[in-house]
């Protein structure tokens, strides 16, 4: 029989939007993000990512778009926060995913584990928020996940932050 490749696409938990898939280089999960690489990319209207669009005659037209694939892909929209605005969501959305938690019957215990282990991923962020970009899943919902994206030194890519527990795994 024909072996299948199964792609497994992330979606917000509160919004059920899609916001990114283990189709992108380094998608490894850790114990409180998926990491994801992402690629600054221009793409003429119409042009969904296919390797070549040489008849199309190549160039750059006024009509194309110049963003990370990622952003480009699932539609994420700009959060407009800096690191002040972000670090008070950012204390409302953990408390969110706690109280989630909490009614989805994880004990008060292995809340207070996991609240730790979020500072614990979050402490090396936290200097680097003042470089990094925020975006919203395309419903912009401010309630729901903020991704961070941090630039990587080659100033091509960059490397996105979805939380864990915030985010769903759909197999495709």
């Amino acid at each position: 029989p024909p072996h299948t490749q199964i792609m497994k696409v992330l979606t917000d938990i509160f919004t059920g939007d899609e916001l990114v898939s283990d189709s992108y280089p380094n998608f490894e999960a850790g114990d409180v993000f998926y990491s994801v690489t992402g690629t600054l990319v221009t793409r003429a209207e119409g042009d969904y990512g296919i390797e070549s669009n040489d008849e199309e005659g190549g160039g750059v037209d006024a009509n194309s778009k110049t963003g990370l694939d990622i952003v480009l892909d699932f539609d994420l929209q700009d959060a407009g926060y800096d690191k002040a605005s972000f670090v008070p969501m950012l204390k409302a959305y953990i408390k969110r995913l706690a109280d989630a938690k909490k009614a989805a019957g994880v004990s008060d215990e292995d809340v207070k584990a996991w609240q730790a282990s979020v500072n614990a991923a979050m402490k090396p962020l936290l200097p680097k928020l003042g470089d990094a970009s925020f975006y919203w899943s395309k419903s912009c919902d401010a309630e729901a996940m903020t991704i961070i994206a941090m630039w990587n030194e080659d100033g091509k890519t960059a490397t996105f932050y979805f939380w864990k527990d915030g985010s769903k795994e759909v197999k495709c």
